[in-house]
């Protein structure tokens, strides 16, 4: 695969699992003709034209700009056809074919895979004509690229080109006039984080190179790429001349944890595109070696330098991040997280996992794992990675079956035996250094002939052992009576010494001559092994036992061939575990290389004034320290502020559990430990500050007109109404399951979003977050921004201040005819005689400059007037702030006819509470401030210091009537006047908590929640008091009598459940809850009568299609309170495992039918190889099968079967396979 191919299989790799939907045409879903399109524009440039949805499965409405192919190239169409039809497309990249299919999204399949599926591929590349839209054909072309990827491994002096040619830039649609926004939405770019630049093509000379990486020369630099700020997408549109470049921006931090390379590269890339003109990409300008990225220039950046422009790039060209996602994390590549069981395997060039808390983890194989017989068993012998770092381990599980517990063997399968090696210690279980020779694999040992040469060891290597694998499928003759006899073969076994060349070093040796005498008709298999002199070796086997007569069953095989290397090895600060299992018909192979363990990380832990010896932790705080200690970055913290941070979190139950098994820079496992939390870290120079989003009773500083830049206050909505969530789809790994699972927290239609809480696995844990970012959603509304003077450098991201200022908010419009000296003359009289003395100001320069607002006096006396006044310190404050006195170019001049417009009103005063989110760097004196509102209902915690607001509510009750919530508080004499109250609900008992309302009144009323259990509320005064719960009146409905099935026994037969109940007097309703065996709610059905009828297609689709069910009834009334629970449980056994089977000739398998019997038959599932997936299945509703139709499979499985899945399965190995079938065994 070229270079190329493999970046665009790079870049597909986002897009596998877009769904699929008819006529959609993205960005959330695409039909096949709209992904193909799609694709064409993001990775090749080229679009497809627009056709209607019954011509969007064929080439023909585009063929004028396609053609067909005889061999398909990256980038071609590919048209799959079925009985002479076309009715699906895809694109050919990299030897498969990208399409979105209906049932599956987005795939990349192998040709082969989809002609089996019964399609014809027909080929089509594009022609030399144009591809742009239609309607499109009189707008200028503009150049235009993406940069998909961002190397980061530059070299100075490199040339334009070659760097653009390495990132493998591609053109992209874009013409003149059209907005950036459009441009980036038709490209399939707009869900990307990219950087965008426009500036005109070729011109070089204004391209200011730094000659050291400052600050401002790199933002200096950055402006002259003409980076343009997200929110400008879309009014910014191209000129004529112009180039368009856009760069995707690594969200793992690129490899590492100093954003100067990530900044760096953006804008090497940039430069790069601009800098090699019009003509394309091929002109030969090199970048000088001022932005090469080496250590000379980034050792010369203090980290305060650093942090300042990275908040700059951040702030200026890249869109926002998601604030809970982690970067580069991805769930399916994880062999911990992901959904799917796969076995444990080595994973060359990953990282080595680091844990942290309490989490359950698959290991990794540190050498690849072989196999041995043991007493005619085969024993798998694994050596697994599991951490850095120490760790307790709890429970070992192979497969789900759990095998080791708390340092002692379960039981539950004998043939396992566990070592867990510490940091500097050696394997003592078996070999850790095992060379596994692939080309010896069943080989027939004829009689009287040799096998061999193979080698026992790769070139380069040396080896103190070997060890070779016999075995026979039987080995017994039959007399003329049918009984079985001794049989006995004997294989000489020669070794000899050789060199990477492999020629002979030493003569040949016969290492031993092996005997082997049995009567069965069973498998026989053993391994031998011989210690050797240190160097490299050759086998070779010869059978001496002539052959038998017709009644003899003795062939032989070389299975196995091994070389064992000089071991003791030890592994500094990793810890490992050893493993060996037997296999067989007890336990399948596949289960015992899914190695999982759940372990505990041992931490060092601060006490305030020295570090314990480590000991297991889950605590976030010593988390956080180990990663900073890893980094080297533990000094620039203070300890005092974590410790308490400490105290907080432990007081709450907040853990932090996870493995971190991909690659992740310093700053993002930072923010990933600290989320747990609910807190951020914060770069001050070389420190490191830890803050907390929890209420804070002192504000840090006052901000008013005194202290903010006139014109500079901008309130603002934080986020359209319509984006906000107001269900949340929590996606974790659960701690009782070590699954990956879910929690909605929220109105079922609600506006939803899923998002993934990384570290945390307690469900309660889980609800507290997930409730605290759907308040802080709601109420967190409003975003503000001004700028500061010296304020700035007292100010953290975090802190809490108080805005106190006078802003305009509304007003007449006016224009203003003169101002002389301190009186300003109106162009009309206004009535003065209901507004206050002081006023506010707010006009037009000009060229449009906005000045103000600006503090006006009225008239004194009633009546209306032209004429206003203001101070002198005022006219001062005015020319200092904006470098103009308007008293010069107020007056009508000829070029100007017109008044200067403005708007005067009264000023609206607008104290709030906020939260810095970020300072900026100061230019010109001033720094800009961007903070959040600080709404106490934000806070699932009450706000420290307010004693009084502890006691404020003495008691609170709720009930829901006629479909009404009502909550009815009793207050205490002592609440201060002015106070609020902030109303919440839980459907799950209190787990999470929603937004219900607020008010003045002590009485609320407010349609009922479906569900609501429970009630809290809290004052608000200055901060937020203490919640006050009480639990949901519950009706007096009686439970339903004589909950039962239907039919008895269908459950267990069909998976059906048929169930029903006696009515209840008044009940208007019944609610029917589904339960797993661990109580946890699977669903929760209404239906009007005391009956429920699912089948196992609407159980499985529940996820409750259980052996374990428990259905729980309830009589509701109006307002769906529900009464008393009746319960029904179910507990299905699994199917009878099959036992006795016989082997008839020509392969036909029978076996004795189990009591009970298996309601649907046997599923039987075979494998063609020792390793690898099963082959095939079939379902049998016979107690016998055939595997003529199948050839030779080596491992078969027979299981009983019913609704729920298959039950314990019967194993039978059939490697090798042998030369001839007898007529039983």
């Amino acid at each position: 695969m070229t270079r190329a191919s493999r970046c665009l299989v790079s870049e597909i790799a986002l897009l596998i699992g877009i769904p699929w939907r008819e006529g959609a045409e993205g960005p959330d879903a695409y039909d096949c003709w709209a992904a193909a399109d799609m694709v064409q524009r993001r990775l090749f440039g080229r679009g497809l034209p627009g056709l209607g949805p019954d011509r969007r499965r064929t080439i023909t409405g585009a063929r004028q700009r396609w053609r067909r192919a005889p061999a398909p190239r990256d980038g071609d169409l590919v048209e799959m056809r079925r009985m002479g039809r076309a009715n699906h497309i895809g694109v050919w990249i990299a030897g498969r074919i990208l399409h979105c299919q209906r049932g599956a999204g987005m795939v990349y399949d192998r040709p082969d895979d989809i002609r089996v599926m019964g399609w014809q591929l027909r080929f089509w590349t594009p022609t030399r004509k144009a591809t742009r839209p239609r309607g499109a054909a009189d707008a200028p072309a503009i150049p235009a690229i993406y940069v998909p990827g961002l190397d980061l491994m530059l070299d100075p002096g490199i040339p334009a080109e070659t760097l653009l040619a390495a990132h493998r830039a591609v053109p992209i649609e874009a013409h003149a006039g059209e907005s950036l926004r459009r441009i980036i939405t038709r490209a399939g770019l707009a869900s990307e984080c990219i950087a965008v630049f426009a500036r005109p093509v070729g011109a070089a000379d204004d391209i200011r190179l730094p000659d050291a990486a400052d600050a401002d020369a790199l933002e200096a630099l950055l402006h002259d790429l003409g980076a343009v700020r997200p929110e400008d997408w879309e009014t910014r549109r191209l000129a004529p001349g112009e180039r368009l470049v856009i760069t995707q921006v690594p969200q793992d931090g690129g490899g590492g944890s100093n954003p100067l390379r990530i900044i760096l590269s953006i804008a090497v890339i940039a430069a790069a595109a601009f800098i090699a003109g019009p003509a394309g990409l091929g002109l030969g300008a090199t970048l000088g070696s001022s932005l090469g990225i080496g250590a000379a220039a980034g050792g010369q950046l203090v980290f305060g330098l650093v942090n300042a422009l990275g908040q700059f790039v951040i702030s200026q060209i890249l869109p926002p991040p998601s604030p809970r996602g982690v970067s580069g994390f991805t769930d399916e590549v994880s062999p911990t997280f992901t959904a799917r069981a796969q076995p444990s395997v080595a994973r060359p060039g990953a990282p080595i996992p680091v844990q942290f808390g309490r989490h359950i983890h698959q290991l990794d194989d540190v050498t690849p794992p072989f196999a041995r017989f043991e007493n005619n068993t085969q024993v798998i012998c694994q050596l697994m990675a599991v951490g850095i770092g120490e760790h307790v381990i709890e429970e070992v599980l192979l497969g789900d079956t759990s095998v080791w517990r708390d340092g002692a063997p379960t039981g539950n399968l004998p043939g396992v035996s566990i070592e867990h090696v510490l940091s500097g210690q050696a394997v003592t279980l078996f070999e850790e250094a095992v060379f596994s020779q692939g080309d010896v694999t069943g080989l027939t040992l004829e009689p009287s002939q040799t096998v061999g040469w193979h080698s026992a060891i790769p070139q380069g290597r040396a080896i103190e052992a070997i060890e070779i694998d016999i075995g026979f499928q039987q080995l017994v003759r039959i007399d003329s009576n049918g009984a079985n006899q001794s049989r006995t073969v004997e294989i000489r076994v020669e070794a000899q010494m050789i060199d990477d060349d492999d020629q002979p070093l030493a003569e040949v040796q016969i290492l031993e001559t092996l005997s082997f005498t049995a009567a069965t008709r069973s498998s026989l298999r053993s391994s031998h092994k011989w210690f050797v002199p240190g160097g490299r070796y050759r086998l070779r086997l010869t059978r001496l036992t002539a052959a038998g007569d017709g009644n003899t069953f003795d062939t032989a095989f070389w299975t196995g061939l091994k070389g064992i290397m000089p071991g003791g090895r030890t592994y500094q600060g990793l810890e490992l575990l050893a493993v060996k299992v037997a296999v067989g018909e007890i336990f399948a192979a596949q289960s015992a290389r899914q190695v999982r363990v759940v372990k505990t990380r041992k931490l060092p832990v601060w006490d305030g004034s020295g570090w314990s010896a480590p000991q297991p932790t889950r605590e976030i705080a010593w988390a956080v320290a180990e990663i900073l200690r890893m980094h080297g970055r533990l000094g620039d913290i203070d300890m005092d502020e974590l410790l308490a941070l400490h105290a907080t979190w432990s007081a709450r139950g907040d853990r932090f559990d996870t493995i971190f098994d991909q690659g992740m820079s310093f700053w993002e496992a930072l923010q990933a430990a600290l989320r747990a939390g609910r807190a951020q870290p914060d770069q001050l120079g070389r420190r490191i500050r830890l803050w907390r989003d929890e209420p804070q009773a002192v504000p840090r500083q006052l901000f008013s007109e005194r202290n903010i830049r006139r014109g500079s206050l901008t309130i603002s909505p934080r986020l359209a109404v319509s984006e906000r969530p107001e269900r949340l789809i929590a996606q974790y790994m659960d701690e009782r399951t070590w699954r990956p699972s879910e929690l909605p927290v929220g109105p079922i239609t609600g506006r939803e979003r899923r998002e993934r809480y990384f570290g945390i696995t307690a469900r309660t844990h889980l609800a507290r977050e997930v409730s605290h970012d759907i308040r802080a959603s709601q109420f967190r509304s409003v975003s503000v921004s001004f700028e500061t003077e010296l304020e700035n450098r007292l100010l953290r991201r975090g802190d809490v201040i108080v805005l106190s200022h006078a802003e305009l908010t509304g007003g007449v419009a006016v224009g203003v005819d003169a101002w002389q000296g301190l009186a300003i003359t109106l162009s009309r009289d206004l009535d003065f005689g209901a507004l206050p003395a002081n006023l506010l100001m707010t006009f037009s320069g000009p060229d449009g400059t906005v000045f103000g607002p600006v503090q006006v006096l009225a008239p004194t006396g009633a009546g209306r007037s032209a004429g206003l006044t203001l101070t002198a310190e005022e006219m001062d404050r005015i020319i200092a702030d904006y470098g103009s006195d308007p008293r010069d170019w107020v007056a009508r001049t000829r070029a100007r006819d017109e008044s200067i417009r403005a708007v005067i009103g009264e000023p609206a005063t607008a104290p709030m509470r906020l939260i810095v989110e970020s300072v900026g760097e100061e230019r010109g004196g001033y720094s800009p401030v961007t903070c959040i509102d600080d709404d106490p209902r934000a806070h699932d915690e009450a706000t420290a210091g307010l004693a009084s607001l502890e006691g404020a509510i003495t008691a609170i009750a709720a009930s829901v009537m006629a479909g009404t919530l009502r909550i009815d508080l009793a207050l205490a004499p002592s609440l201060p006047a002015g106070a609020t109250f902030v109303h919440e609900y839980s459907v799950d008992g209190g787990l999470s908590w929603l937004p219900l309302g607020s008010g003045s009144e002590a009485s609320f009323e407010v349609a009922a929640p479906a569900g609501v259990t429970e009630v809290r509320s809290a004052v608000i005064l200055g901060g937020r008091g203490p919640w006050v719960t009480a639990a949901i009146s519950v009706s007096l409905l009686p439970a339903p009598g004589n909950l039962a099935e239907v039919t008895p026994g269908r459950f267990a037969a069909e998976g059906r459940l048929d169930i029903a109940a006696d009515p209840v007097a008044g009940a208007q309703s019944y609610r029917f809850s589904l339960r797993n065996a661990a109580g946890n709610l699977m669903a929760q059905l209404v239906r009007a009568t005391p009956a429920l009828d699912l089948d196992a297609a609407a159980l499985a689709q529940l996820g409750a299609l259980l052996r374990d069910l428990s259905v729980d009834a309830a009589a509701l009334e109006q307002g769906a309170q529900g009464g008393a629970l009746s319960t029904l449980a179910f507990n299905v056994p699994a199917p009878v495992p099959v036992t006795g089977i016989v082997q008839f000739g020509n392969g036909l398998h029978v076996w004795s039918v189990p009591d009970p019997a298996p309601p649907l038959g046997w599923r039987v599932r075979w494998q063609a190889n020792q390793v690898g997936g099963f082959t095939g299945s079939q379902d049998v509703t016979t107690a016998q099968w055939s595997r003529g139709a199948v050839g030779w499979p080596n491992l078969v499985w027979f299981a009983g079967r019913d609704a729920f899945g298959i039950g314990p399965e019967t194993h039978i190995d059939y490697t090798p396979p042998p030369s001839n079938e007898g007529p039983g065994g």
